[in-house]
C-alpha cells in the first residue's frame, strides 16, 4: 500500500491526476485505512473538481485510526466543504485547523470566505485581516478583504484592497474580475471594461464574460454587448436565464431594432 501511495503522490506532482487517483485507489484496496493514500486520493479528487467525493474522502482520512490530526489535513477538508457551499461545516473544519495552529493564514482566510458565503461580512473582514496580520503579503486574503469590504458598501477601501492583491499577484484573474465589478459600481465603466478584459486574458471566467456584457450596455455599446452575449451563451448556455433576468442586459430587449435579436439569444 505504501508503494502505491508514494507512486500516487509522484504522479500528482507530475500533473497526472487520473493516474495518481488510480494509484491511491490501489493502495486503499490493499489497506483501506491508509491515511496517506486517503489524503492523496482526496487531493486528487479536489484537483479534478470532484468536491463532494473529495470532502467525503477527507472525512474518511481524518477518522482513520492512525490519522494524525494536522492543521493541513483539517484545512484541506475545510476547503473541500467550502467548494461545495457547505459554509458552516467549512467554518468548523477551519476552526479545527486553527485550534491546532493559531497562526495559520490560509485557515483564517478560508474561514473568511465561508463567513462571506453566509453573509457575515463583518466577521469575514475580521478573518481576512487576521490572516493579513500573520502574512501581510498574502494576495488571496487581500482579495477576500476586498470582497468583504465591497459587500459592506465600503467601495473605495475595497478598491484599495483589490489593488493591493493585484500588486502582489497580477495574474489573479478573479481579483481583476472583482475589481471590475467594483469599478462598475463606482461608475467607472471604462476602467471596469479594462478589468474584465484583463481577467479574460488570464483565464476563461464565465462571470467575467457576463460582467463584460453588462458594462458594454452601460457604455452604450449595444451591438458589442449583443455579440458578447452570443459568445457567452454559446460557451455557457446555463447563463441564459441569468441574462434574461438581468435588468441592465434587459435594456437591449427594449430597443426596437435589437429586440428580435436579443429575444432570439435568450429564448423569449
Amino acid at each position: 500500500a505504501e508503494a502505491h501511495s508514494g507512486r500516487g503522490t509522484a504522479l500528482l506532482n507530475l500533473g497526472r491526476t487520473q493516474a495518481g487517483l488510480d494509484a491511491f485507489d490501489t493502495a486503499i484496496r490493499f489497506q483501506s485505512g491508509n491515511t496517506a493514500a486517503l489524503i492523496g486520493k482526496a487531493d486528487a479528487l479536489r484537483q479534478m473538481e470532484r468536491f463532494e467525493e473529495a470532502s467525503a474522502t477527507f472525512d474518511q482520512a481524518i477518522n482513520t485510526k492512525d490519522a494524525k490530526r494536522t492543521p493541513e489535513l483539517a484545512a484541506y477538508a475545510a476547503a473541500a466543504k467550502l467548494r461545495l457551499g457547505q459554509f458552516n461545516e467549512a467554518i468548523r473544519a477551519f476552526d479545527d485547523a486553527l485550534a491546532l495552529r493559531s497562526e495559520y493564514p490560509e485557515a483564517h482566510a478560508g474561514r473568511g470566505v465561508a463567513l462571506s458565503g453566509l453573509g457575515r461580512y463583518e466577521d469575514a473582514l475580521a478573518a481576512f485581516e487576521r490572516a493579513l496580520s500573520i502574512r501581510p503579503s498574502y494576495a488571496y486574503a487581500h482579495r477576500g478583504r476586498g470582497d468583504a469590504l465591497g459587500s459592506l458598501g465600503r467601495l473605495e477601501e475595497a478598491l484599495t484592497a483589490y489593488d493591493r492583491a493585484l500588486a502582489l499577484d497580477a495574474k489573479d484573474a478573479l481579483a481583476h474580475n472583482a475589481r471590475g465589478v467594483l469599478l462598475a459600481r463606482l461608475g467607472r465603466d471604462i476602467d471596469a471594461l479594462a478589468a474584465f478584459d484583463q481577467a479574460l486574458a488570464l483565464a476563461e471566467l464565465p462571470a467575467a464574460r457576463f460582467n463584460r456584457c453588462r458594462v458594454l450596455v452601460l457604455l452604450g455599446r449595444d451591438e458589442q454587448a449583443l455579440e458578447s452575449i452570443a459568445s457567452l451563451l454559446e460557451l455557457y448556455p446555463d447563463y441564459r436565464e441569468r441574462v434574461r433576468r438581468d435588468s441592465i442586459l434587459a435594456r437591449l430587449g427594449q430597443r426596437s431594432d435589437l429586440r428580435a435579436r436579443f429575444s432570439e439569444l435568450v429564448g423569449d
